[in-house]
C-alpha cells in the first residue's frame, strides 16, 4: 500500500467519525484546513511520523503484519 492510499483512507476515517478538517486543524494536527486537504488527497506525501500521528488522533495505528 502506498502512502497516498493510507492518506486517503485516513480522510475517509475522519469523515466517518464526523470530524471536520477545521476541527483537525484546530486540534493542532495540521496547520490549516488546506494542509488537511493536501494530506488526505495525497497531493503532498507525508512523512511516516505524520501519518502515524494522524492515525493516532483518529484512534488507529499503522501496523506491519506478516502475509
Amino acid at each position: 500500500m502506498k502512502a497516498e492510499e493510507i492518506q486517503r483512507q485516513a480522510g475517509r476515517l475522519r469523515e466517518e467519525q464526523g470530524l471536520t478538517k477545521y476541527r483537525v486543524a484546530q486540534d493542532g494536527i495540521f496547520s490549516s484546513c488546506n494542509a488537511v486537504t493536501r494530506f488526505e488527497t495525497g497531493e503532498q506525501t507525508a512523512h511516516l511520523t505524520t501519518i502515524e500521528r494522524y492515525l493516532d488522533y483518529l484512534g488507529y495505528k499503522l501496523e506491519i503484519v506478516p502475509k
